[in-house]
């Protein structure tokens, strides 16, 4: 029993002790409690103590915005008064302008009215100057006539100088003739006092032959005059110069002699040239108009209200037209010559091409370039009669015509700009261009009949034309016929070149050789210019 008492005890004195225990984590969790308490108060009056301060430093900062808007009011203010006294600098100085706009109409008033009475002394004087281009015409007239009757007194000054050489020349001979039976004489005795040769006569006359293009001769006497002494140089068709280099010979001095022989009543084609017995003899074709119908109302109308079809050909395009007759089929047509109205008869399955193709065909601008035989580039204006280029079938075309048109100062020529992927080309509004055609007659089309995406022959391939401007210029043109007359390239080339340099080169050996010797510190220039130009033997 007793131990049973003292194990009650002992359960009841853990049970105690257990209580305790719990009661000390009770008392320590109350204590942490607290602290957190205290820890919380504590945040909280340090948040109150930031919010203090931010409340203090956002009055401070309303006081200053308070300040600034105080001071920018007072700017304000002084900016009004500045804008209102410019407004009133403003309103003084446009009613200055407008007093000034008044005096200035007063003053073109003033003006106008000067300008009318310069206008009344522009007609006087006009017509001042009318009596007086009538007086100078008069006198140029007279001028003239002064003038063909000097070339009349010239020709018989001449005819008498001719008459009096000859009549030295008899004397000569007669002369030697006579000493013949005295013996023989010096070379001097046989020389003429006024030399052989010293001059070159010339003489111009026309020949025509029925309906052929008059033809005007040219004869130079040229003693002792070889075929490698001379040239004859023709310039744009309008004139020729003939230049005579005669070596000395025997008894015949040398001698440099050139003339240019230009015309007025025309332009003349050079046809051929032949040197025989001391006279040299030039050919001149006279070239005639080509005259072509335009239009008339005795013309069939053929593809609309054009009142003709005309194609391309491949012979002279400049010179042929192919016109619809009263009475043809539509499948025929006339081809009418102008040059010597020969009619002929062709038969025509689907001819269409553009109606001004009929006008002058002004082609090419300067600088342009056409591909030669030798595989080089030929400037349009350095093509000459006779040269050669390749066209672009590979075969070659030689050069039959050329004309200048040169610059228009009052009118300027119609030109087309045709812009495509691969460049830009200027031609004038008449030039033919070579479009892609299963037809040959309708490989071409006038330039300013191309519009926006037209296909046209770039190099060998159909590119289409991405812009088509029209443009006015005054610049020289060149007209350019070709034997056979088929597409050829045509290759613009700037005017102007942008200067480059090139890979730099090495030292020059002679400055290699200077610094093996051991005088490097002289340029080659210093030592050209210090190189003796006279030596002594």
């Amino acid at each position: 029993g007793l131990a049973a008492q003292l194990a009650n005890e002992e359960a009841a004195a853990k049970d105690r002790a257990a209580a305790a225990e719990a009661k000390a984590a009770e008392l320590q969790d109350e204590k942490t409690a607290a602290f957190f308490r205290a820890a919380a108060a504590e945040g909280r009056a340090a948040a109150a103590e930031g919010r203090a301060a931010a409340a203090e430093g956002r009055a401070a900062w309303l006081q200053n915005q308070k300040k600034f808007l105080e001071e920018r009011a007072a700017q304000l203010e002084d900016e009004k008064a500045a804008a209102e006294e410019k407004a009133a600098g403003a309103e003084t100085r446009l009613l200055q302008e407008d007093r000034a706009a008044e005096a200035k109409a007063a003053q073109l008033q003033d003006e106008k009215t000067a300008a009318v009475s310069r206008a009344v002394a522009a007609e006087a004087r006009a017509a001042r100057l009318q009596n007086e281009k009538k007086f100078l015409e008069e006198r140029a007239a007279q001028l003239e006539d002064e003038k063909a009757a000097a070339e009349e007194k010239a020709a018989g000054a001449e005819t008498r100088l001719l008459q009096e050489e000859t009549a030295a020349d008899q004397s000569c001979a007669d002369a030697f003739q006579g000493q013949e039976d005295d013996g023989p004489c010096s070379v001097q005795d046989l020389v003429h006092t006024r030399g052989i040769g010293r001059d070159f006569p010339f003489v111009a006359y026309d020949m025509s032959a029925g309906d052929e293009p008059s033809v005007r001769i040219l004869k130079i006497q040229c003693v002792g005059v070889n075929a490698d002494e001379y040239e004859i140089e023709e310039v744009d068709n309008k004139y020729i110069v003939v230049t005579i280099k005669r070596k000395q010979s025997p008894g015949v001095g040398a001698s440099m002699w050139s003339k240019r022989f230009y015309f007025s009543d025309g332009l003349f084609d050079f046809k051929d040239q032949s040197l025989e017995r001391g006279i040299l003899t030039i050919t001149l074709q006279k070239q005639l108009p080509c005259r072509r119908v335009l239009y008339s109302s005795k013309l069939r109308p053929a593809m609309g209200a054009t009142g003709y079809l005309a194609s391309w050909k491949q012979d002279d395009p400049t010179c042929t037209s192919e016109l619809y007759r009263p009475g043809q089929s539509e499948d025929s047509f006339e081809l009418v010559d102008a040059r010597n109205s020969v009619s002929l008869t062709a038969a025509c399955s689907d001819a269409q091409s553009d109606a001004s193709s009929l006008q002058s065909v002004k082609c090419f601008l300067p600088n342009t370039a056409f591909p030669s035989t030798d595989g080089h580039l030929l400037l349009v204006q350095n093509l000459r009669v006779g040269c050669c280029v390749k066209l672009c079938d590979h075969t070659d075309a030689r050069i039959v015509k050329l004309q200048l048109y040169p610059p228009q100062k009052h009118k300027p020529y119609k030109l087309v700009e045709l812009v495509t992927c691969q460049g830009s080309y200027r031609v004038s509004a008449s030039h033919r261009v070579a479009v892609p055609s299963t037809y040959p007659s309708q490989g071409a089309k006038r330039a300013d009949m191309l519009q926006e995406g037209d296909d046209v022959i770039i190099g060998s391939k159909s590119r289409k034309l991405t812009k088509v401007t029209p443009v006015q210029a005054r610049t020289e043109l060149n007209m350019v016929g070709f034997d056979p007359d088929r597409p050829v390239e045509m290759f613009p080339v700037s005017p102007w070149g942008m200067q480059t340099w090139g890979e730099p080169s090495a030292t020059p050996v002679g400055m290699e050789l200077l610094q093996l010797v051991g005088i490097p510190n002289f340029a080659e220039s210093e030592l050209q210019f210090a190189m003796p130009t006279e030596y002594d033997e």
